[in-house]
């Protein structure tokens, strides 16, 4: 599924997807692509969106799947 999502390219090359979850086993099947995730967060009456830097998850990555990391909310995107 996770290829599927990162897919084959459009015309220019390039390749578009927007998909929102509640699911940790979507965002755990991406844990060998962060920067395909954007992680949003609501802030003082408006959305931030972060997209994740893999050099800042690799040491995190060694351990821990991103839909752990989601779950445990150290990536953000979860309610507080």
């Amino acid at each position: 599924m996770s290829t599927t999502c990162l897919g084959g390219p459009n015309r220019k090359g390039l390749t578009g997807n927007i998909v929102t979850t509640h699911s940790n086993i979507l965002v755990g099947a991406l844990s060998g692509h962060p920067k395909a995730i954007i992680v949003c967060e609501r802030e003082q009456g408006g959305t931030c969106l972060k997209r994740l830097d893999p050099e800042e998850m690799k040491a995190w990555l060694d351990m821990y799947r991103l839909g752990e990391l989601w779950l445990r909310g150290d990536i953000g995107g979860t309610r507080r």
